[in-house]
């Protein structure tokens, strides 16, 4: 990718490349360009731009179980009464686990109690449900002062502001 010499014989007259950028994809690097030599140096450096880009990490969903609302009698009892023996006449180990957990899984909804959330891992750690909860009024209070432009409307907002940043500011530092 370098076409161009980087080294100089000042002794020979005789010029030589000796850096290269070695890549498998020729549009990740751009813009390669030389500078003069530094002080008495035989070498001259050499820059250019890597194109890459870091994907985002995607949203996903889970489930929240609540243990203490379970019940776990159910759970036992539907545990003791299911069929078992049905899954093991299956000869590939990886099928009969995700089988037995799928079919685990199934039941403990029927007897625990579950949230389904989404997790964003782009998300700041401290920011829970109550932090969105209020960053998302503060800025429904913002929209309708700017709609409305009614000093109470102001007032509201500033004060709804003003709990946003002081609950940010204590979760950050918690």
């Amino acid at each position: 990718m370098i076409n161009f010499p980087t080294r100089f014989d000042p002794d020979n007259d005789r010029s030589s490349c000796l850096d290269y950028i070695i890549t498998n994809d020729t549009t990740f690097v751009n813009n390669i360009s030389s500078y003069g030599p530094i002080a008495n140096c035989d070498h001259i450096p050499i820059s250019f731009q890597i194109n890459s880009r870091i994907p985002n990490a995607k949203n996903f969903t889970t489930h929240v179980w609540n243990f203490k609302r379970g019940d776990f009698g159910k759970l036992n009892r539907k545990l003791a009464e299911y069929p078992w023996d049905t899954i093991f006449i299956i000869d590939d180990l990886d099928t009969i686990v995700d089988t037995w957990t799928d079919i685990f899984l199934e039941l403990a909804k029927e007897c625990i109690p579950y949230t389904k959330i989404t997790v964003r891992p782009s998300d700041l750690p401290y920011l829970n449900q109550e932090l969105k909860l209020k960053i998302r009024n503060k800025d429904r209070a913002f929209k309708r002062w700017l709609r409305t432009r009614r000093d109470n409307h102001r007032v509201f907002y500033t004060n709804v502001r003003n709990d946003t940043t002081t609950a940010l500011r204590n979760a950050r530092n918690t």
